[in-house]
């Protein structure tokens, strides 16, 4: 399991702490849910203070792993 805080720092994702993967001085990297709707809220909060909220839209991915001959 991911923390859901670091750095003084985390990230909400409809409102909910999202796991952390890495968090620096100038970006924080999080884990989305795999159950987002068609667009989703996204807020980072730093000390206690939370920024303004950017609603963003979700797309279907297909990750894979794919190799050369």
């Amino acid at each position: 399991a991911l923390p859901t805080y670091g750095g003084d720092s985390r990230v909400l994702i409809d409102g909910q702490p999202a796991p952390l993967v890495a968090a620096a001085e100038d970006r924080v990297t999080a884990v989305l849910p795999a159950s987002l709707g068609v667009s989703t809220l996204i807020e980072v909060e730093y000390q206690g203070e939370r920024s303004h909220g950017v609603r963003l839209p979700v797309a279907d991915a297909v990750p894979g792993i794919f190799t050369i001959s």
